[in-house]
């Protein structure tokens, strides 16, 4: 059985995921079984959908010029 416990820890946004977590536990649960190695992926892309949408200037082509060694920060001669 599984149980929500709140936890007071005086961390900022600590009673909005409360209130989520709440509210998550209150909705009926899909059976689906996923292993970890997929909720990464999930997680991960969910993660970058987020980042594009908060960063729409941002050029991925623009980011290095290919004449930039990103390990060393030095440029590399071609």
């Amino acid at each position: 059985m599984k149980q929500w416990i709140p936890l007071d820890c005086n961390i900022r946004g600590n009673a909005m995921v409360d209130e989520v977590a709440k509210e998550g536990a209150t909705r009926k649960q899909e059976d689906k079984s996923v292993t970890f190695s997929e909720v990464k992926t999930i997680i991960k892309a969910k993660q970058k959908d987020l980042w594009t949408l908060n960063h729409p200037h941002f050029n991925q082509s623009d980011s290095l010029s290919p004449a930039h060694s990103p390990r060393t920060s030095h440029l590399v001669q071609t």
